[in-house]
């Protein structure tokens, strides 16, 4: 078996955007916040110095935001495009640049928010003409007891989430579902537990520092505090607050209940019917005379074949003791051939999909407080049958002969037709 070598560093390069960016911009920081504190031992200090040693770490953060940004950027490209593999690539880069952006740049940042912190310290005592010491320490704990817990947080909130979403790879759709739900309620309590113990942390921390400045070294000083800066940062601070405020409320408003991804992105028309049934949790395939798609998708008929059973053989590995889903979501849009459809189903029949359903979409559109106006979909279906395969058979059965109709608006009509009748149509094409 030949052997394929991943260069892991060119990989996180290519699916994370502004990655050299950050890097260099992290090691340039870094050299410089030393070169501060190195001037300082020397007694070199300067009030200036020390407010570009505070600012330095805020230029990385803006990087590491400005890559999730662009991730969000593309993700909103790919779901506004028409295009399936334009579609589909556009969404992966989005979802690569908002796994990979956060832990990269909080990585980085760690270090270079440690290293600003003495340096800014070392220059702003200096500055301000107080005791070395103590206001040091203030300053470490300020940094190490607010951010650390922070910076952790969310450093195991992006990689938790990373680990959910490929842990479900090769999962049938309703499990799926299911596991990335638990995954992000589980990754999203961790976070907030990191984020309540920074908060503590840093009240302590103010409290810290209240107590060293009102000391008897501080209090001993002829330098006077000013509060300016103090102001000028809550200000800055409330700003930041209102300025996230569609953030937040994108992050409270719910989404409505989706099937599966491959539904909710889709862009094909169906049938204009009301189906009997309701949409199963299961595999889905798109037909139309010029396409293919499964799951979302791009694929030839070899290539499906392949993806569906591949995902048979995850899920018996994943339950020994439990039956396979046989179930199939069919999507086509009405034009589509008898005979396009008929390539989908002997698949189907090959791999003991045996029960698929075909899928009637109405468009609907959602307004998001951040992401705007987005196309959704309702979902019904009319449930049909491949009979002569598999061990169990629902009953009773009339049988849908598909070369009777011409395209997929016929056979899914009669399909529905024969569900509200109470029966299940069983589909004949050889």
């Amino acid at each position: 078996m030949e052997k394929t070598h991943i260069n892991i560093l060119q990989t996180v390069a290519n699916d994370t955007p502004l990655f050299w960016v950050m890097l260099g911009l992290a090691a340039l920081i870094a050299v410089g916040e030393v070169a501060l504190i190195a001037l300082a031992v020397r007694g070199r200090t300067s009030g200036r110095l020390a407010i570009a040693a505070a600012v330095a770490p805020v230029l990385l953060a803006a990087a590491m935001i400005a890559s999730i940004q662009i991730g969000r950027a593309s993700l909103l490209r790919g779901l506004a495009t028409d295009d399936p593999a334009e579609e589909l690539r556009l969404i992966v880069a989005g979802l690569q640049a908002f796994g990979n952006a956060p832990p990269l740049g909080l990585l980085l940042l760690g270090p270079v928010i440690g290293l600003a912190a003495i340096a800014a310290g070392l220059h702003a005592g200096a500055a301000l003409k107080l005791p070395a010491r103590p206001f040091m320490i203030t300053t470490l704990i300020f940094a190490g007891a607010g951010l650390a817990p922070l910076l952790l947080g969310a450093l195991r909130y992006a990689t938790q989430m990373t680990h959910v979403l490929s842990g479900v790879a090769g999962v049938d759709p309703e499990m799926k579902a299911m596991m990335v739900t638990k995954g992000i309620e589980e990754t999203v309590e961790a976070f907030d537990r990191a984020v309540l113990f920074g908060a503590v942390c840093q009240v302590g921390a103010l409290i810290f520092a209240i107590v060293t400045v009102a000391g008897s070294h501080f209090r001993a000083l002829p330098t006077r505090i000013h509060w300016r800066s103090p102001v000028i940062c809550a200000i800055a601070a409330a700003v930041l607050y209102l300025a996230a405020a569609p953030l937040r409320a994108e992050v409270n408003a719910p989404w409505p209940p989706s099937v599966c991804a491959a539904l909710t992105i889709n862009h094909l028309p169906t049938p204009d019917v009301d189906g009997p049934d309701a949409i199963p949790h299961a595999e889905v395939v798109s037909v139309s005379n010029t396409a293919l798609l499964g799951d979302g998708a791009p694929r030839d008929l070899g290539a499906w074949h392949d993806a569906i059973v591949t995902m048979r053989n995850n899920y018996r590995l994943l339950h020994p003791a439990d039956l396979v889903d046989e179930s199939l979501v069919v999507v086509c849009p009405p034009d589509t051939k008898t005979e396009r459809l008929v390539g989908v189903l002997r698949v189907a029949q090959q791999t003991q999909y045996r029960r698929p359903a075909f899928a009637f979409g109405k468009e609907l559109t959602i307004r998001r407080p951040l992401m705007g106006d987005l196309r959704r979909w309702q979902w019904t279906a009319a449930k049909a049958l491949i009979p002569g395969v598999g061990p169990e058979t629902p009953a009773p059965i009339q049988t849908l002969t598909l070369a009777d109709y011409p395209t997929c608006d016929a056979v899914a009509r009669a399909a529905a037709a024969i569900r509200r009748a109470g029966k299940y149509p069983g589909l004949a094409f050889d």
